[in-house]
């Protein structure tokens, strides 16, 4: 429903529950939310999607063209810099996957390069936003320019690590990050990160470390590691599906505060929640039937 609704809107017509702002060019195509947020959950249920299409046995081609659909919808429709590399990677993934293992490690390594460089050829948008992040890098480079997408990242991530060297072991505080770096940013601050208290680095790992310090980077690492363990004890389908949205899940934070941020932070813990009950309920395929039904309470 989500990926066709964006399909619709892409052909012109303005479903009556999109609750994107239609009036902001980047958002036009976004359902719910932000093209960022779309483009990062299409890219996981696209994994999602693909790996496990045999669960419908009656229609495995439909979970398949639906996954297609919403890659197709990221790279050709959407805008979003992130959700380009989320579908580069799902698909690399995918494809490696099926391939015999003593190749697997090259196609991880050349098949993105290839990818990228057909999009690359083919689409005017993923060039635009190559084009984008170069500029805007070298600009922050050479005049510090932090007004754009990609240097205010790069100026935020310095000052994220200038936060951290203050207090590395323990960190500053849960919810103390824009106080942390305004008060580094100085009187110009409110101008380059904004006013009040609410923003954020745009990369999770950043925000935990000044936050939380290096224990609470490491925390969220192992969570991390923690996912991919239990993710290998899971049957291959399963398996793939489950890493699969683990590695959009580090992408988008690397990027953006992904798990800080509440829609697309909920996605995730959701998905994950119900790709790890999934993969117990295959492994105990007896457990709610031998589990004892609560006993009823007589008064």
């Amino acid at each position: 429903f989500f990926i066709l609704s964006s399909w619709v809107m892409a052909l012109g017509y303005r479903v009556p529950w999109a609750t994107s702002n239609a009036l902001i060019p980047e958002y036009k195509y976004a359902v719910y939310s932000t093209y960022l947020d779309q483009t990062l959950i299409f890219s996981a249920v696209a994994a999602v999607l693909w790996h496990l299409r045999q669960q419908w046995p009656q229609a495995p081609w439909g979970a398949a063209l639906l996954a297609l659909l919403a890659v197709a919808n990221n790279l050709f429709v959407q805008v979003g810099k992130t959700g380009y590399l989320a579908s580069l990677m799902v698909i690399t993934l995918a494809v490696m996957w099926e391939i015999p293992k003593k190749w697997r490690v090259t196609a991880l390594l050349i098949f993105p390069m290839l990818l990228g460089g057909l999009m690359y050829a083919t689409s005017a948008k993923f060039q635009a936003k190559v084009a984008q992040v170069l500029t805007e890098s070298q600009s922050y480079s050479a005049k510090t320019d932090s007004a754009t997408s990609s240097g205010f990242r790069l100026h935020v991530w310095r000052r994220s690590l200038q936060a951290m060297a203050e207090q590395p072991l323990i960190g500053h505080g849960v919810g103390s990050w824009t106080q942390s770096v305004k008060r580094i940013e100085g009187a110009h601050a409110d101008t380059v990160i904004g006013e009040g208290l609410s923003s954020n680095p745009h990369q999770e790992f950043l925000l935990w470390g000044v936050e939380l310090g290096l224990g609470g980077t490491l925390l969220l690492m192992l969570l991390v590691a923690a996912l991919i363990r239990d993710a290998w004890q899971f049957e291959p389908p399963l398996q793939r599906a489950l890493m699969s949205v683990v590695a959009v899940m580090v992408l988008a934070c690397s990027f953006n505060s992904s798990l800080y941020d509440a829609l697309i932070g909920d996605f995730f813990c959701v998905t994950l929640g119900l790709l790890l009950a999934l993969g117990v309920r295959h492994q105990n395929p007896a457990w709610l039937s031998t589990t004892s039904a609560p006993q009823k309470v007589c008064t």
